[in-house]
């Protein structure tokens, strides 16, 4: 994508988490704002590494539907 614009996002659910509706939604409010949004890959952590090793995001907003999931998305994250 072309993240010349300053203002880009990557978006999506916590890997293994289903839920995909919410994410959408502010996608959509953050495209509206004039942000360049890219989904965010659903098929593992591999994935996200991928995503955000190759391009530069001023944020990253990651889904998580329930505290259970909390240390492996701090996993994640780090």
């Amino acid at each position: 994508p072309n993240m010349a614009r300053g203002r880009s996002a990557l978006l999506g659910a916590a890997p293994g988490e289903q839920h995909g509706f919410g994410v959408a939604m502010v996608g959509e409010f953050f495209r509206q704002a004039g942000w360049l949004v890219v989904a965010a890959p659903q098929d593992g952590a591999d994935a996200w590494e991928r995503a955000v090793g190759g391009h530069w995001f001023d944020i990253a907003g990651i889904s998580l539907a329930d505290e259970a999931g909390l240390p492996a998305l701090g996993a994640l994250v780090s």
